[in-house]
Formats: structure tokens, sequence, C-alpha cells
């Protein structure tokens, strides 16, 4: 006859104590996430939940990062090869679009340059590591700015965060390089400031699309907007696919008209 069974215990080893192994459903996991890059899996749609083709992939990754044993490695889509340096970072949408827009590249945090240690590298992603005492920027999902010696201006969002005793570990998806600071206006409310938002060419992105990233108020389809940017406006018309971050908002756009 079996066995009864018996207790799991963690951190435990011998006869009387079985492990639960979380492999099959992290590996079910990173099928996942390949699929939802492109669609929702008809395993997914058939559970009826009314969730967004992001939000699915936002749930995913969270879960391999808790259940798998290498903090979610394991499923990164881009081999990262070592990489040790410093870096000069700015963290959460507002100081970044104001870095951008200023080109005052040069003040990301001039005062913690030697807190920042980049750890790997890759095509899509970046570890960094924190080693300052405190940070209170760091969010799962908030855009950040990279400055290094070695690669153009980065644009990432934070993914990962894994707090040790030797620093703050930190895993970046890149968006792309060389981001570009531009001004909207509302016509519905012409007496308010313009906002700022961040573009990044096609050429420029990782995923070879473009990105751009505005204040959530302003995310709404159909809408139409002006931007300005290097002397020139355009009225633009805000369309689907859309993506909501952290601390701010994606949104693909058409082109109207250029104003004079």
């Amino acid at each position: 006859m079996p066995e009864p069974p018996q207790p799991m215990l963690r951190g435990m080893a011998g006869k009387w104590h079985r492990y639960w192994s979380s492999y099959e459903i992290t590996t079910r996991l990173a099928d996942l996430m390949f699929d939802l890059d492109n669609r929702i899996p008809s395993q997914i749609a058939a559970l009826g939940c009314e969730l967004e083709r992001e939000e699915w992939s936002a749930l995913c990754e969270k879960l391999a990062v808790r259940w798998s044993n290498d903090g979610g490695k394991s499923l990164r889509k881009s081999e990262r090869s070592l990489h040790s340096s410093s870096a000069q970072v700015s963290i959460g949408f507002e100081r970044v679009a104001f870095h951008i827009k200023v080109q005052d590249v040069g003040g990301l945090e001039n005062d913690r340059a030697d807190e920042w240690r980049i750890n790997d590298i890759s095509s899509t992603g970046m570890g960094l590591t924190f080693v300052g005492k405190t940070i209170d920027q760091l969010a799962i999902g908030r855009l950040i700015l990279i400055k290094t010696e070695t690669h153009p201006l980065l644009l990432g969002v934070i993914r990962r965060i894994l707090r040790q005793n030797n620093g703050t570990k930190v895993g970046i998806e890149i968006l792309g390089q060389t981001p570009v600071g531009v001004s909207l206006l509302d016509p519905a409310q012409p007496d308010s400031p313009p906002f700022s938002a961040i573009y990044i060419t096609q050429p420029n992105s990782r995923k070879g699309q473009r990105w751009f990233l505005m204040p959530k108020t302003l995310l709404e389809g159909d809408k139409q907007l002006v931007l300005s940017a290097q002397g020139k406006s355009y009225q633009i018309k805000l369309k689907d696919p859309q993506q909501e971050f952290e601390d701010c908002s994606h949104s693909n756009f058409d082109t109207l008209s250029k104003m004079d």
C-alpha cells in the first residue's frame, strides 16, 4: 500500500518530507508569455476573465518571477552578457521627461552616480544594482532613464526588484534608445500649460515599434492633441493599441496635419 501523505517543510530533507517543484508551471508560464506578445491564447480566453492582453502578460510575468528559482532570469527573451560599469539613472515619468526635454542628461542623479552598477545587458534588457541606502522612486512598471559611457541614452521600464543585503537588484526592459522630449497641448484645455511626453522612433526602438509615452490623464481613444517638437507642431489623433505603465501611458497615433 502507498505511504500516507507527509508534511512538506521548507528547508528540510529526508524520507518523510517531500518538495513541490514549480518547474512545470514556470515552463508553462514562459510559453504563455511568448504567446501573449501577439495574442491572447485560447486557453486563457476560455477563462472568461475581462483582462486585456497586456494585463495577462504582466500577471504571468509576476507569477513567473515569484515561482522561479532564479527570479525570472531563465524566462528572459534575450541572453544577457556580463557587464560591469557605473550608470547615471533617473526614475519616474515626470523626472525622465524633464531630463530628456531640457537635454540635461549630465544632471541624472549626479549625487548618486557611484551608487548604480550595471551587472548585465542584452538587446532587450539590463540588470542593475543600487548600492545606496534607499531610493523612494523604485517601483515595478515605472520608467527609468539610464546613461552609461558605452551605450546611447536608454529608456526602459522597471520589471523586477529584488532587495538583498549587498544592494537592490533591478531588472529593466529596454524600450529603446535616444528618446526625444515633446510637448502636448490639449485643445479642450486651451488655458492649461503644455504636457511633457516622450517619443522613441521606430528605428531607435528595441521592439521595432515606436513609443509615445504621455501622462495617463491624456489617454483617450480618438483624442486629438497638438504635438510640438524641434520647433514644429502637428495635430495628432490617439489610437489603439494603448498600454499603461505605472506612471504613464503609451498610445499609437495618426498625424492629421502640420500646423503653421
